[in-house]
């Protein structure tokens, strides 16, 4: 384990993990209409949730059964989900934002059942705690969060100053090499990694 700026540590697995936390994030339902409702237009959040769950599909190589996504936020990936998955679950931390659908049934455990795939978007690396989702039950396990490139080089300069630290929010950091020990762990195979969501984020360029 490699310490440095007394506020990060490098776990053997190469996972990045925030320590000394001393401003933890308020999840309250202002950050997830901050965070996911107001930031992005409409089209841009369900051309993200359709993408998403092409490339879930695409990874397995079938339309799961049944699905529990964890840290739904404003439950526009679980609303395009349900609409070819029979059994869509949501589970947010409470109080969770509310979702109008009937094809959606929010749970408040991620543990109380089986489920062919259960997804992690932007949701994993704010968890107190990652290594309790051993507890899953689950086929699959899908995590989308942001690329940690600093896992290898160990830039620590960079690291402090990139957009993604964000202290007391997002806890923990991963990249390629790093989740995939992780998820080994806890044993899980892998199966495939993409940036395909880097399209939908970067600014238009008029070139």
């Amino acid at each position: 384990m490699l310490n440095f700026a007394d506020k990060y540590c490098v776990l053997d697995n190469g996972v990045i993990k925030e320590i000394n936390i001393t401003n933890m994030c308020s999840y309250d339902l202002e950050y997830t209409a901050n965070r996911y409702v107001q930031n992005i237009t409409e089209m841009q959040a369900y051309n993200m949730a359709f993408l998403r769950l092409g490339n879930v599909i695409g990874a397995i190589g079938h339309i799961p059964v049944s699905i529990l996504d964890v840290g739904y936020g404003s439950g526009v990936f679980l609303k395009a989900a349900a609409e070819i998955i029979k059994d869509a679950n949501g589970y947010d931390i409470p109080p969770s934002y509310p979702i109008d659908s009937d094809k959606i049934t929010i749970q408040d455990t991620m543990y109380s059942r089986h489920y062919e795939l259960v997804t992690f978007f932007d949701s994993l690396e704010h968890f107190p705690d990652i290594y309790e989702i051993k507890n899953l039950d689950a086929d699959y396990i899908y995590i989308s969060c942001p690329w940690c490139h600093f896992e290898d080089d160990h830039d620590k300069d960079a690291f402090m100053s990139w957009k993604h630290r964000r202290p007391g929010e997002h806890l923990w950091h991963f990249g390629i090499q790093g989740l995939r020990n992780f998820m080994a762990e806890l044993s899980f195979e892998y199966i495939m990694h993409s940036n395909i969501e880097d399209a939908i984020r970067k600014p238009i360029r008029n070139e």
